[in-house]
């Protein structure tokens, strides 16, 4: 995931999860916008440390950003772990 600051999420069902990544660097950002709930997205959930990836996601307040409008978050990487740097919802 190196190099890679925009991330595009396809919702096969009504909600989807992210969680771990894998492969960030020191100083990567990464934006993530909801910009659109149409074809049934009713939810999307941003895990806080924990996932699939070796990388994990540390939030503000220490618990899930979960989504059901419109917003996004900017995530900030340590070369180890992803912080939240910024969110609106």
């Amino acid at each position: 995931m190196s190099g890679i600051n925009v991330l595009f999420l396809s919702f096969p069902d009504d909600s989807d999860t992210l969680s771990g990544f894998e492969g960030g660097v020191a100083g990567q950002i990464l934006h993530i916008s909801v910009i659109s709930f149409d074809s049934g997205v009713t939810t999307f959930l941003i895990e806080h440390n924990e996932g699939t990836g070796t990388q994990d996601i540390f939030l503000r307040g220490g618990i899930d950003k979960l989504f059901e409008t419109y917003g996004g978050v900017t995530l900030v990487c340590d070369g180890s772990n992803w912080y939240i740097s910024s969110e609106t919802n």
